[in-house]
């Protein structure tokens, strides 16, 4: 599993910015299966990115619709970002996972490692959620945000089952 960017080269093609992920040294097999995380990860620093190339001797080119997706996941990513940083009152909270510095970075690498496996954590969040005791104002707001997360995750998998086998949710 890949806990960094990838090595990358942000360019400019006429008006768009290009982000040129470099594969050649890579031991993974040139797949965004295998690099998703690293490629998301590089993704996050950058802005207004209107092409993902995945260079090695020959390229794999991620745009439009296929950019869209990469673009939601990126952004969910940032969004466990931000959420990891809410204060907590800190009585009891070193060790518990529904700390958000424990709880969402968590949760971001699972997503980026398995997008399949975010669903059955998730779920498996909340449950622990409603089965603590205490942390009254923890539970809550890990409530509203989970819930927020969920809602962005179930439309990003409505989105890739629709656009890839014509599936309602």
């Amino acid at each position: 599993m890949v806990d960094t960017a990838c090595k990358y080269e942000t360019t400019q093609e006429g008006d768009s910015r290009v982000l040129v992920i470099d594969c050649r040294g890579c031991e993974n097999d040139f797949d965004l299966d295998d690099c998703l995380q690293g490629v998301i990860l590089s993704f996050e620093g950058e802005y207004d990115v209107e092409k993902i190339i995945l260079s090695d001797y020959i390229e794999r080119q991620y745009s439009q619709e296929s950019l869209l997706l990469l673009k939601r996941v990126k952004d969910i990513a940032e969004e466990l970002n931000r959420l990891s940083s809410r204060e907590t009152d800190g009585k009891g909270c070193e060790g518990c996972p529904l700390n958000p510095t424990e709880m969402y970075p968590g949760l971001k690498e699972i997503m980026l490692s398995s997008l399949e496996e975010i669903f059955s954590s998730h779920l498996r969040l909340i449950k622990e959620i409603m089965s603590k005791e205490g942390c009254t104002r923890c539970r809550r707001s890990a409530k509203e945000e989970l819930t927020v997360i969920g809602e962005k995750l179930l439309d990003l998998r409505s989105d890739v089952l629709l656009k890839s086998y014509g599936v309602l949710r």
